[in-house]
């Protein structure tokens, strides 16, 4: 099996590889990704059924052996006591049993792009979030969404002290309506026209946040976006 993935790396001359894979596959693929010849490896996608746990051994072993890139997707059970903290420094990362991740972790994590669902987050930490963004920190990040917020939040307490503003075509036009999420062979457009925007007086970057469906989402407009 190894001779046969390394005989299709060389002959489409491709040594960037992406790996979706199963929690109960990865004890039995150690052998197989340590000895594929390739280069880097972008991103990684763990995708599980209920009965189907990631353990953190595991977890640390295929990021000691992948080294991702770019990201690393989590959707999936965990145990308990998971807590890879290197994927908090990854350009992009979405996990779908985020428990394990601390107000701290989120304050401290160096993403452009983090996604979290089934977490332990409040209002109250989202409006310490952006204070701390406000005061210079969390620089590299575009956009973090928080899921499970099904009623619309106090954008009042929440935002207390900041002056911020709903987005207008004619008159703001400190940022475009749309928000552009980059993927690696794909660009999503956020459609912001209900976002509260502020703006960070260190350095004039704009934020906003904004609520729809059952999450609230977090953009900052990088010049990327323009």
């Amino acid at each position: 099996m190894t001779h046969f993935f390394n005989y299709l790396s060389d002959l489409f001359n491709n040594k960037t590889i992406t790996v979706w894979i199963r929690p109960f596959r990865i004890a039995a693929s150690f052998f197989l990704f340590s000895n594929i010849l390739f280069q880097s490896c972008h991103v990684f996608k763990i995708i599980g059924y209920k009965s189907e746990v990631l353990s953190h051994h595991d977890m640390s072993q295929l990021l000691d052996i992948l080294k991702p890139t770019i990201g690393v997707t989590l959707m999936c059970r965990v145990e308990e006591g998971f807590g890879p903290r290197s994927i908090l420094n990854l350009t992009r990362i979405s996990v779908a049993n985020a428990k394990w991740v601390t107000f701290n972790d989120l304050l401290n994590m160096n993403c452009e792009t983090a996604f979290f669902k089934d977490h332990v987050f409040t209002e109250e930490d989202i409006k310490q979030f952006i204070y701390h963004w406000m005061s210079g920190s969390n620089s590299k990040l575009m956009h973090l969404r928080l899921e499970g917020f099904e009623l619309e939040p106090n954008w009042e307490h929440i935002l207390e002290g900041i002056e911020y503003g709903v987005w207008d075509k004619q008159e703001n036009k400190k940022r475009p309506r749309n928000f552009k999420d980059h993927y690696i062979y794909d660009i999503e457009e956020i459609d912001c026209k209900n976002g509260l925007d502020f703006e960070r007086k260190s350095d004039g970057m704009i934020g906003t946040v904004m609520h729809q469906s059952d999450q609230i989402d977090f953009f900052v407009w990088h010049d990327i976006q323009f």
